[in-house]
């Protein structure tokens, strides 16, 4: 309501469409408002007063008034509209700084004439420093021209343009940035390069491991060779692979089993037997969680196998399975392959002179023979059957006076490991007695039972000839018969290594290749068929894995034979050795070598290389001992080994009443070959073995 020359007039707001399309009225709202608050503002004593005035100097009055009102409502609207304009600049510059983007505003020669608080925070620098500095200073070497090539295209269309780049923190860390800029220019002010900054180093390795994500994805889809089928709850065909649609373009296929030709959009189940029907509706239906069968699928060819499996889908899509068919052809033909292979494998075993075996010691005590070859009829006079689950007949056919030993070399083994290695007697029902050598590498199974795969040889022979040789040195005794003596001794050793070289040779190249060849026919039989059915891989994998053990076994029966270090020279065979001790014992053993060109025959250097394992060897079991010297030197026409450590040390005298049998070997090879062995040592003073073998292979006991 507005009051005018004394009368109430009723003012009606108009429509805003209206007002806006009077170009003779702009104003009309705010005269309004100054109208609505004139009303009352004029006392009634004036406006009788002014009611004597002409009509003209009335209203002239009235518009005056509105006027100033207008006035005084444009001021007001003015502070107000100044006052939301400087909270609204403070809010800009707060947006402007805590922005989680980066702004720079680059002027014509490249200087840095603005930037808010994130840009700084992106380089590493404070806002102070990055001002007037050279924008480009802060963009990685290698992404120069790149900067330089979008700054040459805005300049010329003026467009906004992007680009990614390496910006240089102060620090010296790249940092990965998604780049916006623009050309902004205002009348008579240079132009400017107006610059967005985004930090996307996340963005980057999110990238990289996106784009590796669905490579490796990719890589597995087209791996797939199964034909896969997805059907509703109503039976109907969703989607089909490639693999599917390859299998139902097989005419012979389609002709046995009608499903090959089924495609989107077809029903599935009215094609199904009944067998297979009431198992696809089982799953649907949710009484079973997946349902399998094997079925037949020969086409005019070929004979082929199937095996389809279904499963649902899940809750999101009740009633709806995925049916896989899977092609079964070439487990026959791998499980072919693997017999055959594993008949090679025995027949392999069965050849070599001596048992190849698997003894496996479980955590009860009990034992068993996983593997055994042939070989086990005459060794131990048992079948290979008798004896995988349970070792009994074994263990009860070893000689009374041995079983304790062999029970507790191989528990020593089975505790550190380490390579077991005996002479032990067995005796059988008709009393007859034989000597048997076994070796073997122990390794822990996940059940805690170890596993021994070994050769075990019969030298009934040469502990004949050890008897005989005995017999010899009673001779000996008596001054009668030394040579003899020593050439027996020569003799038996001689025997012993051609025994161990040939054993060790026919290990390595017969059984070590054919195992060999196994190992990549599998490796064949892997790439060949296990791509066609994923299901076999495992199978594979454990026949590799028995292989793999196999050959490790083979190596280090062989190793244990005779080192194939001999064969390139004593000083290579003892730095072998000293490898060897130190990889088992964990002490420090040094050789120190005066001369590396030393040459001797072959029975001088396993002589030496023999007595020098003898050595270490009783080091490791007794000494305790924290360091190990091997010294090898040529002195004239004589070779001199000593061997020393700084162990417990013992009394040699009491050791000879004794009569120690390792001593005693290690002096009597010496001594066949005419040289001499001497054993210095006291109780907490180490010992030295010393050995001196002449160079003059006509010497005495060459010729044995």
């Amino acid at each position: 309501m507005a009051q005018t020359q004394g009368r109430t007039v009723k003012v009606t707001d108009p429509d805003p469409a209206l007002i806006e399309a009077t170009p003779d009225n702009p104003g009309w709202p705010l005269r309004q408002r100054a109208e609505a608050a004139l009303d009352g503002v004029v006392p009634a004593l004036t406006q009788q007063s002014e009611a004597l005035l002409p009509q003209a100097a009335q209203q002239a009055l009235q518009e005056l008034r509105v006027h100033q009102i207008e006035l005084q409502m444009q001021n007001e609207e003015l502070r107000r509209v100044l006052a939301e304009l400087d909270s609204s600049q403070a809010r800009y510059f707060n947006f402007y700084d805590m922005a989680p983007v980066g702004y720079c505003t680059v002027g014509e020669r490249g200087l840095i004439l603005e930037a808010n608080l994130t840009a700084a925070g992106m380089l590493g620098v404070a806002r102070s420093v990055l001002l007037q500095d050279r924008f480009s200073r802060f963009i990685h070497h290698d992404d120069q021209d790149i900067f330089y090539v979008l700054r040459q295209q805005i300049i010329a269309n003026g467009e906004t343009r992007a680009c990614e780049l390496r910006l240089m923190r102060q620090d010296g860390l790249p940092v990965w940035t998604r780049l916006n800029a623009m050309r902004v220019s205002h009348s008579g002010a240079p132009a400017v390069l107006r610059i967005v900054l985004s930090d996307i180093s996340e963005q980057i390795l999110a990238r990289a491991a996106l784009q590796q994500s669905k490579h490796f994805k990719q890589t597995i889809l087209d791996s797939i060779s199964d034909e896969i089928v997805v059907l509703d709850q109503a039976g109907m065909v969703l989607a089909v692979n490639r693999s599917w649609q390859l299998f139902g373009m097989d005419k012979g296929a389609i002709a046995e089993n009608p499903v090959a030709g089924i495609m989107p959009g077809a029903s599935y189940l009215k094609v199904c037997d009944a067998q297979s029907l009431a198992g696809i509706q089982a799953v649907m239906q949710g009484h079973v969680s997946s349902y399998t069968l094997e079925y037949p699928c020969h086409g005019p060819q070929q004979q082929r196998w199937f095996s389809m499996k279904v499963t649902p889908m899940g809750d999101a899509t009740l009633g709806s399975v995925v049916i896989v068919h899977t092609e079964i052809s070439q487990r026959v033909w791998l499980e072919q392959e693997r017999g055959d292979a594993l008949a090679l494998l025995q027949k392999i075993a069965n050849r070599v002179p001596g048992l190849v075996y698997k003894y496996e010691l479980r955590p009860d005590g009990s034992s068993r023979f996983p593997y055994a070859s042939d070989a086990i009829r005459e060794i131990y006079r048992v079948s290979p059957q008798e004896v995988r689950d349970d070792a009994s007949k074994v263990i009860a056919r070893l000689h009374p006076h041995d079983r304790a030993h062999f029970v507790e070399s191989m528990a020593q083994s089975a505790r550190e490991l380490s390579p077991w290695s005996l002479e032990y007697r067995v005796e059988f029902d008709d009393g007859t007695v034989r000597w048997l050598h076994g070796n073997a590498l122990a390794q822990r199974e996940a059940d805690g039972a170890t596993l021994w795969h070994g050769f075990i040889t019969d030298v009934t022979e040469r502990k004949l000839a050890e008897e005989e040789l005995t017999a010899h040195r009673a001779e000996a005794a008596l001054g009668e018969s030394r040579q003899r003596l020593r050439e027996l001794v020569a003799q038996n050793e001689k025997a012993r290594e051609d025994e161990r070289k040939h054993v060790a040779r026919e290990i390595h190249d017969e059984l070590g290749q054919v195992l060999t060849a196994l190992r990549m026919n599998l490796l064949l039989m892997e790439m060949r068929f296990c791509a066609l059915d994923p299901a076999l891989a495992e199978v594979v994998l454990d026949m590799k894995s028995l292989v793999d053990r196999a050959i490790h076994g083979v190596r280090g029966v062989a190793l244990n034979l005779r080192p194939q270090a001999l064969d390139l020279g004593l000083v290579s065979a003892i730095e072998w050795l000293r490898e060897e001790f130190s990889r088992r014992t964990g002490l420090p053993c040094v050789l120190h070598v005066q001369d590396d060109s030393i040459d001797l025959d072959e029975t001088r250097s396993v002589v030496v290389f023999r007595i020098v394992q003898e050595s270490l060897t009783n080091v490791a079991r007794y000494a305790r001992a924290s360091r190990v010297d091997i010294d090898l030197r040529h002195r004239g026409d004589e070779l001199s080994v000593a061997v020393r450590d700084d162990g417990a040390g013992f009394d040699v005298a009491l050791a000879r009443t004794k009569k120690s049998f390792g001593l005693l070997g290690m002096r009597e090879r010496a001594t066949v070959l005419g040289g001499r062995l001497e054993i210095h040592s006291a109780i907490g003073q180490g010992t030295t073995v010393s050995v001196v073998i002449p160079f003059d292979s006509a010497d005495k006991g060459e010729d044995s």
